[in-house]
């Protein structure tokens, strides 16, 4: 398979890192009691190691499922709200010939982390996922135990997007702009939600996620090891890496989702490419 092949070096090296940090977790730490109350095994480290896979797993349901359930559903929304009055199209592009998705997840990502931070932020909430007797650490235990939770409901937002992406359909605003001053403009459905959603996960949760590190600081206090908060900084980087998985998965699959949502359009009387809105010749 062509896709395969595309991405056996990044799936090859992430194999070995991810088995390097569950190894490493789940030998590695010296507390030997757990943190979480809902999760399996006796020790912290045990624990850690299935968090890391369970971000794993779930990054991997939401976005293979998502993309095959709200996909649909995203440019079914997208004609009846957004695009009324518009034509739309399917615009054909060839395969690119290298993986360029080492940081497709990087805006779920954040998301997710900015969900967590919400959720971690109760103590109530807190007090239910974590043992009392770590005080100092429950903040920071139970935002990493949501984001098992909140990367694969992340995933699920962002995977019809590149469903839509990848099946190329675009609209175009001529037909609605006839009679006005306003410009021809030809878009992508998946980039409209693309924008949208990138505008929320981007600048406001980099805001949030800053505001969170600051929280960690404060609730520490004498207690924190300057290492712990400086640990978190590249965490999108590190859940943008465990998602990684989704997006391999995604990308061998890329022909099958095409046909998928390429059927649904049609059915909705998308059929083929645009006549020339801006009529270019």
């Amino acid at each position: 398979m062509m896709s395969l092949k595309k991405i056996r070096i990044q799936l090859i090296t992430f194999l070995l890192i991810f088995i390097t940090l569950v190894v490493g977790f789940g030998w590695g730490m010296s507390r030997d009691e757990p943190f979480i109350k809902i999760l399996p095994f006796d020790s912290a480290g045990a624990q850690l190691a299935l968090i890391i896979i369970l971000i794993v797993i779930t990054s991997i349901i939401g976005g293979f499922f998502g993309g095959y359930v709200f996909g649909p559903l995203f440019l079914l929304v997208h004609m009846k709200i957004i695009g009324r009055k518009m034509s739309y199209g399917i615009q054909l592009r060839e395969e690119p010939e290298r993986f360029k998705g080492t940081f497709k997840a990087i805006f779920p990502s954040l998301m997710a982390i900015n969900f967590s931070f919400i959720f971690a932020s109760d103590p109530n909430i807190v007090s239910l996922i974590v043992f009392s007797d770590i005080q100092n650490y429950a903040p920071l235990m139970a935002f990493m135990f949501i984001m098992t939770i909140t990367i694969g409901v992340s995933m699920a937002v962002f995977s019809p997007i590149w469903f839509l992406l990848d099946a190329g359909i675009v609209y175009t605003n001529k037909n609605k702009v006839e009679d006005r001053r306003d410009p021809i403009e030809v878009r992508s459905v998946g980039g409209w939600f693309h924008y949208s959603l990138k505008g929320y996960a981007g600048i406001s949760v980099i805001i949030t996620y800053i505001l969170f590190l600051l929280s960690i600081f404060e609730y520490f206090g004498k207690d924190l090891h300057w290492s712990t908060p400086l640990g978190l900084i590249p965490f999108p980087i590190i859940l943008n890496f465990l998602a990684l998985p989704s997006i391999f998965i995604l990308e061998i699959t890329v022909k099958h989702r095409k046909k998928y949502i390429l059927v649904f359009a049609k059915k909705l009387g998308i059929t083929g490419p645009l006549e020339d809105p801006l009529n270019i010749k």
